[in-house]
């Protein structure tokens, strides 16, 4: 009885301790509007609401290819990375509605990646791991202590979702886009979900742009002519970075043979993105706005931890 008693209290201690731990990690703006559980989920709920220009919603192309800071530091654009590794569409459209709805972007890109991927096969991710995330907070956001500094309304992510890596494994260059007579046949239920991206869009007058971004193993001419097909049937901008000039050497801007980007790639592909977003005339620049003083100093601190 005495062991029972001690175990009641080890687990009691434990739930406190960890729903505490918890709640101190998350971003605090607009936790009494979207809830706690919702705020763990997502970063962007850490910005003020109506200050992020742009919102990147894809996987791990895009906190790999995309660093915000590095666009507002030559731009003054504010931009935020709504990504996580191998997101599965679901809960992909579940984080672009919430950041729709909390900042109202005049841009929305899309990584093209995420429509190849098959959710089907991972079923068991859909049925458990989705309802242990949003059951137990501190899954989805226990590295938040290293990314975030503190600021006058909660926390505040650094590196607006970016996940900095200056890891080099050379790949090979590769022949990936040549040109073949091989159609893509995208998954019915990806299709739906890339409709309700652009319907979503449309709804918010937010100008859509989906984005191949670089990746030797992800993209090849099939999934590239797929998607100009699609641009023209729904009615969004498609532009691929794997046909674009971005002087990518796979021998050292890459951190896993071509997978995906590195740091030094990312520079390279995140100057594109900046000219793209320039090119929509929708955005200013707020570059020493008092209204943006936190972007102004986690620009500081992300130059910092580009240094270590």
């Amino acid at each position: 009885m005495k062991n029972l008693f001690k175990s009641v209290i080890f687990i009691a201690i434990f739930i406190f301790l960890y729903y505490g731990f918890s709640y101190l990690l998350l971003p605090k703006e607009n936790i009494k509007e979207f809830g706690l559980i919702k705020t763990s989920e997502y970063e962007i709920l850490g910005e003020a609401k109506n200050s992020v220009d742009a919102i990147v919603v894809g996987d791990s192309l895009v906190y790999s290819s995309v660093i915000p800071m590095e666009i507002y530091g030559k731009y003054g654009y504010t931009v935020f990375d709504c990504a996580e590794a191998a997101f599965i569409l679901p809960d992909a459209y579940d984080y672009y509605k919430v950041a729709m709805e909390s900042q109202k972007p005049k841009v929305a890109i899309l990584g093209g990646n995420m429509f190849f991927r098959n959710t089907r096969k991972r079923k068991w991710y859909v049925k458990y791991e989705r309802a242990l995330k949003k059951a137990m907070p501190l899954l989805n956001y226990h590295n938040n202590w290293k990314n975030v500094l503190f600021s006058d309304y909660g926390i505040m992510s650094i590196q607006k979702g970016y996940k900095l890596n200056k890891t080099i494994k050379s790949g090979q260059f590769l022949d990936y886009m040549k040109e073949n007579d091989k159609e893509y046949v995208m998954i019915e239920s990806n299709l739906e979900y890339l409709k309700k991206f652009v319907d979503l869009a449309k709804e918010y007058n937010t100008k859509l742009i989906i984005i191949g971004f670089p990746s030797q193993n992800s993209w090849n001419h099939q999934k590239d002519k797929k998607f100009n097909e699609l641009s023209k049937e729904l009615g969004f901008t498609f532009i691929n970075l794997n046909k674009y000039d971005l002087n990518i050497n796979w021998e050292t801007d890459t951190k896993d043979k071509g997978g995906h980007l590195n740091y030094f790639g990312a520079l390279k592909a995140s100057n594109v993105i900046g000219n793209i977003l320039k090119d929509t005339n929708l955005l200013v620049d707020h570059r020493g706005d008092k209204n943006y003083k936190l972007w102004d100093t986690a620009y500081l601190r992300y130059k910092e931890e580009v240094e270590k």
